[in-house]
Order: C-alpha cells, then sequence, then structure tokens
C-alpha cells in the first residue's frame, strides 16, 4: 500500500484489490465484483442474453463503451480495420437498444472511460477526434431514445478530458488548448453546469495536474502528482493516499485506477 494518513469521514478508496479506509489507513481485501451479466464482446459481435446485438464488418472489431444505467442501451463503436492506430484517434460511439434494432450515432471521441458519465438520465462525453488530449476536446450530452448530442461546452482556448457527475452539472479536468501541451499538461478542475457556464474550482501549483475526479458522498477527490486529494465544503483534504496509474500516461492522458465508497 502507498502512503497513507489518516482522514476521518473521506470513506473508503480501493484500487488494486485493496480497500484503504481513510479514517484509519487499514486495509482489507476489497469486495470482489459480481460476474457481469450484461453484454460482451464475442470475436467481431456484441452479444446480450445470447442474441447478437452489433455485428462488425469484416476485418473491423467493436468496441464495448458500456450501458446505459437501467441496462436498455448499449453503447459501442466500430474500430474500421482493426486499426489500434486509428482507435487512438478517436472512435464514433453509438447506440442500440439492449433488444437490438436501429443504432444512433452521437459522438466521436477518444476511448477513455473516464471520458463518458452518466448524469441524471444523461450521457455527458468528453467528444474530440485526435489522440493528443490537449486539443480539440469538448463535453456534449445525449439522452435516450434520439441521443441527438447537444455541446455542452466548447472553448478554442480549453480541452477537456476526464469527468464526473456533480451537482448541477459536471466536473471536468481542462487544460489551456495546446498542440504541445501534452508534452506537460497542466490539468485542473473546472464545474460546467448544464447551460455550459464554467467555473474553476481548482488551481494546482506549476507543472502539476489535478486529474481523475471523483464527486462521491459530497466530496471530489482527485489525484495531484501521484496522491489522492479530496475537495469537501471549500477545504482541501491531502494528501490521503498515494495510489497507482492503471495505465503509462498517453497523449496527455494519464488513467488512475481507484474508486471511492461512501
Amino acid at each position: 500500500m502507498g502512503a497513507c494518513t489518516p482522514h476521518p469521514g473521506l470513506g473508503t478508496v480501493v484500487y488494486r484489490g485493496v480497500a484503504v479506509n481513510l479514517a484509519t489507513c487499514k486495509t482489507a481485501p476489497a469486495t470482489a465484483p459480481q460476474p457481469l451479466s450484461g453484454p460482451r464482446v464475442v470475436g467481431s459481435t456484441i452479444v446480450f442474453h445470447g442474441k447478437v446485438v452489433i455485428r462488425a464488418r469484416r476485418g473491423d472489431s467493436v468496441e464495448l463503451d458500456g450501458t446505459s444505467p437501467d441496462g436498455t442501451w448499449i453503447l459501442y463503436a466500430i474500430d474500421r480495420f482493426s486499426s489500434a492506430s486509428l482507435a487512438a484517434d478517436g472512435l464514433p460511439v453509438r447506440a442500440i437498444r439492449a433488444s437490438g434494432g436501429r443504432s444512433y450515432p452521437i459522438a466521436t471521441g477518444l476511448v477513455y472511460a473516464s471520458y463518458r458519465s452518466w448524469c441524471n438520465g444523461r450521457l455527458v462525453m468528453t467528444a474530440g477526434f485526435d489522440r493528443t488530449t490537449t486539443t480539440h476536446k469538448w463535453l456534449v450530452t445525449a439522452s435516450p431514445p434520439t441521443w441527438k448530442a447537444r455541446v455542452l461546452v466548447k472553448s478554442a482556448r480549453r480541452a477537456f478530458g476526464s469527468l464526473t457527475c456533480a451537482p448541477d452539472g459536471v466536473i471536468v479536468q481542462s487544460t489551456t488548448a495546446s498542440p504541445e501541451g501534452f508534452r506537460s499538461p497542466h490539468w485542473s478542475l473546472w464545474h460546467v453546469d448544464w447551460n455550459g457556464k464554467l467555473r474553476r474550482i481548482s488551481a494546482p501549483p506549476k507543472g502539476v495536474s489535478d486529474e481523475s475526479p471523483r464527486y462521491v458522498g459530497g466530496s471530489l477527490y482527485f489525484v495531484r502528482s501521484g496522491s489522492l486529494y479530496a475537495l469537501r465544503n471549500a477545504l482541501l483534504w491531502g494528501p490521503l493516499l498515494r495510489v497507482p496509474r492503471a495505465a503509462p500516461g498517453f497523449f496527455g492522458h494519464t488513467d488512475w485506477s481507484y474508486s471511492v465508497r461512501r
């Protein structure tokens, strides 16, 4: 376990199969997740309850991008030519009923799970084509059954990344838009309301980023320089705990592997 400093009232952090009680820093094995009963990728198809819902063309592959909270819709993307290089620049995300039928286009975006979130029945997604995370990235929302995407916020001066649902909107990491910014991004956290109004809520030191936000139980958790912090009632708590990266940084994006239980 990474270094931990006790902070009562901030719940339990789970990473790599370990649950850390932030009040005491005591650890315990995390409860194993229940086996998935939802759709799954089988070869070049997505299968749900024994039925093929999506079948990619020969030479293409299919990416499962999650389901709606009620399980009635499947999000997916087709990787043309099964090309990891093309997929790294983003894939067109689509929605289809779990029972099959018409497929609806939503938007093109990078295939990071943290770039999607369901907020009060609507999908919020970081959209934009190009593996460089610090350019051409904006937020869109879409809802079933029409899935017509609406731009929530788009700015030539800012790029947006990982996000989480929050009261009256979302909290998203954002940085100054720059084609070279991915070499040393300076992510900070911003609140975006449902009218697209931006409000900055964190200001990390120069050369440091605030990333991977999670809003749980009235507290905002995020990673700064490899350590977990929390914002609660306008007070900054931390560092709470060292957390691991799920994967190396890629063109300005880093996956931090943790979840929070309250």
